[in-house]
C-alpha cells in the first residue's frame, strides 16, 4: 500500500510538471509557469490590489512604492519607485513571477526581467470586464483559483447591479473629467473611467478620442458643453478655474464634483467602490437637469 501511494505521488507530480500553467497577459504575451508561483513581486499599485483580491497576498514578497492597499502591502519591501525598478533587489528576492504595468516603460522593463530569467505578467486592464478576467488569470498563476473566482464573481455581480440601476437613467449626462489642471488633462474613450461613466448613465465628452489621457484647451471643453465636471481628488478646488467660463452648463448649474482618486484611477477590484460613488454623484447631478 505504501508503495502504491508513493507511485501515485510521483505520477501526480509528473502530470503537474507536464501540464504547466499557461495564460496570456494584457499585452498578449504567453506566460508559462511549471507550477503555481510561490514568490510574486508586484510593480504596480493596481496589480498589488488584484493579487491580494485573487488570494495571492501571502505569496507577494515585494511591491512598488505606491502600493498602499490593502494595509498588508504597506509592510512589504519596496523594489520600485518613480525612479524605476531596483533590479538587484528584485533578483535577490528570487521571484518566480513579476507583475507590472503595461504602459510607460512596462514593455522595456518586462523584456529586461525576462532576460534575467524571470516570468513576467504585464497588467493593463482597460475595462471592468478585463479587471474580472485579470483576477482569474492571476489566481491561476498563483494557484489560488477558488479565491480568484469568488472575487471575480462578486466584482461582476456588483457592477451588473449598478448598471441595471443607473445605465439607462435619463437624462444622460455629459461629463468632463479633469485629471490635471496644469497642464489641463482629461481622459479619452480608451480609459476605463469612460466605461464607468457609461454604466452610471453618463457620457465622457471626449469619449470619441482614442487615447487614455491627453491635453486639451478650455475652448475645446467649452465646445463639448459638459453638464458635469469631475475632478479626482480631495475637493473641488482644482475645478474652480472653470468659474471663468459661465457658458458651461456645469458652471450654470454648479455641478462640480471631486471623488477619491484611487478607487477610480486604479484598474483593480476597488473600481466597484469607485463606481458606486460615481453613480450616486451622477444621480445627484441628474436631479438638477
Amino acid at each position: 500500500m505504501r508503495t502504491l501511494w508513493l507511485w501515485l505521488a510521483v505520477f501526480t507530480a509528473s502530470v503537474v510538471s507536464a501540464n504547466p500553467i499557461t495564460v496570456k497577459d494584457d499585452a498578449g504575451a504567453v506566460v508559462r509557469l511549471s507550477q503555481p508561483a510561490q514568490r510574486i513581486i508586484s510593480l504596480a499599485p493596481h496589480a498589488t490590489e488584484l493579487l491580494f483580491a485573487a488570494g495571492a497576498g501571502p505569496k507577494v514578497v515585494a511591491v512598488s512604492e505606491w502600493s498602499d492597499f490593502p494595509a498588508a502591502a504597506t509592510k512589504l519591501p519596496k523594489v520600485s519607485s518613480v525612479n524605476g525598478i531596483q533590479f538587484e533587489k528584485v533578483l535577490a528576492l528570487r521571484p518566480d513571477l513579476v507583475v507590472l504595468w503595461g504602459s510607460g516603460q512596462g514593455q522595456r522593463d518586462a523584456e529586461r526581467l525576462r532576460q534575467l530569467g524571470i516570468s513576467v505578467f504585464l497588467s493593463e486592464p482597460r475595462s471592468l470586464e478585463t479587471v474580472a478576467d485579470s483576477l482569474l488569470r492571476l489566481g491561476q498563476l498563483a494557484g489560488t483559483t477558488p479565491q480568484a473566482q469568488r472575487a471575480a464573481q462578486q466584482f461582476q455581480q456588483q457592477w451588473q447591479q449598478l448598471q441595471q440601476r443607473y445605465a439607462s437613467a435619463q437624462p444622460r449626462l455629459s461629463v468632463f473629467v479633469q485629471i490635471s489642471a496644469r497642464p489641463l488633462l482629461t481622459i479619452g474613450g480608451r480609459q476605463f473611467l469612460s466605461d464607468l461613466l457609461r454604466g452610471c448613465g453618463g457620457q465622457n465628452v471626449f469619449a470619441d478620442v482614442s487615447l487614455d489621457a491627453f491635453p486639451v484647451l478650455p475652448e475645446q471643453v467649452l465646445r463639448r458643453q459638459p453638464k458635469v465636471m469631475l475632478s479626482l481628488g480631495d475637493n473641488t478646488t482644482a475645478l474652480q478655474h472653470w468659474q471663468s467660463w459661465p457658458q458651461l452648463p456645469a458652471i450654470q448649474q454648479q455641478q462640480l464634483y471631486a471623488l477619491p482618486a484611487d478607487p477610480l484611477s486604479r484598474p483593480g477590484p476597488r473600481l466597484v467602490e469607485g463606481a458606486k460613488m460615481l453613480c450616486h454623484t451622477l444621480a445627484q447631478a441628474r436631479s438638477r437637469y
